[in-house]
Parts: C-alpha cells; sequence; structure tokens
C-alpha cells in the first residue's frame, strides 16, 4: 500500500510538543495538515498515546472557554442596548446644506420613526442577550448563569460607578 510524504524532523518534533501541551491527535493533526492517523501513528513510534480523559479535560477547558467569551458578548449585548435605549432621548447632530449651499448642523430630537428603529434595535440585542443566557443555563447548572451576572455587574460598575 502506498504512503504519503514521510513525517519530517520538524514534524516529529511539534508533535512532541503539541502531545505535551495536551492536544489531541485530531487538533494536532489539523495544525499539521496531516490525517490524524500520521499523527496518531508517529506519536506511537515515539512513545506516546492520546488519552481519552486528557481529550475530555482538553474539551471541558474549552467548554468553559466558550461559555467565558459567550458571557463577555452577552454582557456586550446588554451595553450595547442600554446605549440605544439613551439614544431614544439624546439629541443627535442634523447636517445639511441651505439653498445657498451653506453648511450648517443643529442638534436634533429622535423623531416617532428614529425611535421606532431604535427600540426595535433594543429588542433584537436583547433577544440576543436572552438567546446566550439561556444557552449556557441549560445545561442543569448556575455556573454560567452567574458567570454571565458576574461580568454585567461589573460591566455596569464599571460604567456607571457602584452608586456610593
Amino acid at each position: 500500500m502506498a504512503r504519503g510524504r514521510p513525517v519530517t524532523d520538524a514534524e516529529r518534533m511539534k508533535i512532541r510538543v503539541l502531545h505535551g501541551k495536551g492536544w489531541s491527535a485530531g487538533r494536532i493533526a489539523k495544525e499539521l495538515g496531516r490525517p490524524r492517523t500520521t499523527v496518531t501513528r508517529t506519536a506511537a513510534q515515539d512513545g506516546m498515546f492520546f488519552d481519552h480523559a486528557q481529550t475530555e479535560a482538553a474539551t471541558k477547558a474549552a467548554t468553559i472557554d466558550m461559555k467565558a467569551r459567550r458571557a463577555r458578548i452577552a454582557a456586550r449585548l446588554l451595553d450595547e442596548s442600554e446605549e440605544l435605549l439613551d439614544d431614544l432621548k439624546r439629541p443627535y447632530i442634523n447636517h445639511a446644506f441651505t439653498p445657498k449651499g451653506e453648511f450648517v448642523q443643529h442638534a436634533v430630537m429622535p423623531v416617532p420613526g428614529d425611535k421606532a428603529q431604535l427600540s426595535r434595535g433594543v429588542g433584537g440585542l436583547l433577544a440576543e442577550h436572552r438567546r446566550l443566557v439561556e444557552f449556557d443555563a441549560d445545561d442543569g447548572t448556575e455556573v454560567a448563569a452567574r458567570s454571565v451576572l458576574t461580568v454585567l455587574l461589573e460591566n455596569l460598575v464599571a460604567r456607571h460607578g457602584d452608586g456610593s
């Protein structure tokens, strides 16, 4: 049976290093652009094997990292929705040219159409925020919800002070 190109010394070293860091065979294979079987065979030749417990630990760590990222995104969505709510009552600068071609600008309060668009934007942001929070709460633990609330509280305190 024909084999592919031989594994280079540099690839073999990289497999050793990444295996030592706890990377899975699939992740190493993707990094090297090689088949997973090539990685596992090369590792086995060097006395290294891929342990399912190690892969499980890496998967759990990646899951925790993704939950933290979603918590940060949820916090940003909430911040953006607050900004849009503030815009409902905040004047904005309107730029225009007069019939004589002069450039003018003046403060204008949002009109009902602007307010409707801002309100729809707030609704969309809050809906996405809720989806992220519910997604992480579905696993039956309160850790994800608490982490989201912690991030939100920290952002609110940083933005508005602690109220004292």
